[in-house]
């Protein structure tokens, strides 16, 4: 398949909850709950990130003139608030796990043919983070009443196609070819199962469960086994989190719609950190949605 074909996106798997079809799109809910309206996977406040230092663990609601992020150069994954933080932070482990992500940075050089495919995989996933996240934890949560407690069997997996074009912004530089929420014994899954497994454990203990998804970014045309390379992360469900109310748009529709438009969650934590800025968003969250 060539990388202009079209594809289709799965977003009811076979492990996936049956649900009737909504209109639903982010501002324009057919639904009176304002989690729908907005967009939202839940009723809960979502799981979440903010900039912050990988060491002394600094944070601020987004990055401004008095705070600024230094990101490694050679994994382009974890951030520093100054030089001393990332040296402290090398030896205090990050070689390690900086030379794992070094490697696939310079696999994904080679296969996409360009320098930037792993810096640009590593910018998408920073930006679509929270839905990706969400839209997960909202799919073991559909199954909680039927299957119970499935994080330790389940995943998120999502296939996205590399677009090398500088003038796409970094949100909408990859495809999405695929979404679904799968069974670690699902075919072709095991392996990539084995492969992300072991993070798990690092994971602190006293959550609901752990949820885990898994990016298969191709930078080669679909049809070529040897051009994707995998990007995963876990993180904890809380019992809040677990007895959460679902949106009535599916999550993978959700999350679909997501990732075409480039498009973050719209939500504040509400927090406002010292030197930050007054909330979470700045701003743009609270502005009324428009019928």
């Amino acid at each position: 398949m060539s990388p202009g074909a079209s594809v289709q996106l799965l977003t009811s798997g076979h492990n996936q909850v049956d649900v009737p079809e909504h209109e639903n799109r982010q501002g324009h809910s057919k639904c009176e709950h304002v989690y729908c309206r907005k967009g939202l996977f839940y009723n809960r406040k979502p799981v979440h990130t903010h900039p912050k230092c990988h060491k002394c663990k600094k944070t601020r609601c987004k990055e401004s003139a008095t705070f600024q992020l230094r990101r490694c150069a050679n994994c382009h994954l974890d951030e520093y608030c100054s030089e001393e933080c990332q040296n402290e932070a090398w030896q205090a482990g990050h070689n390690q796990t900086c030379s794992f992500f070094t490697a696939l940075c310079k696999k994904a050089a080679e296969i996409a043919g360009t320098p930037n495919a792993w810096p640009d995989l590593a910018a998408w996933v920073r930006f679509h983070d929270n839905s990706l996240m969400n839209a997960a934890l909202s799919c073991y949560v559909a199954l909680i009443a039927t299957q119970g407690n499935v994080s330790t069997t389940h995943f998120l997996a999502v296939h996205m196609l590399y677009k090398d074009d500088p003038a796409v912004p970094p949100e909408r530089r990859f495809e999405l070819v695929t979404a679904d929420f799968v069974h670690k014994d699902a075919p072709q899954m095991g392996p990539l199962y084995s492969y992300m497994a072991p993070a798990r454990e690092q994971i602190m203990s006293g959550f609901w469960g752990t949820g885990s998804y898994i990016i298969l970014a191709h930078f080669r045309p679909l049809d070529d086994p040897t051009g994707a390379i995998p990007f995963y992360k876990h993180f904890g469900i809380s019992e809040y989190h677990a007895s959460a109310t679902l949106a009535c748009r599916p999550p993978l529709e959700q999350l679909k719609e997501n990732l075409e438009l480039g498009a973050k969650m719209r939500f504040c934590c509400t927090k406002s950190f010292k030197g930050g800025d007054k909330c979470c968003c700045g701003g743009w969250t609270h502005k009324k949605i428009s019928e």
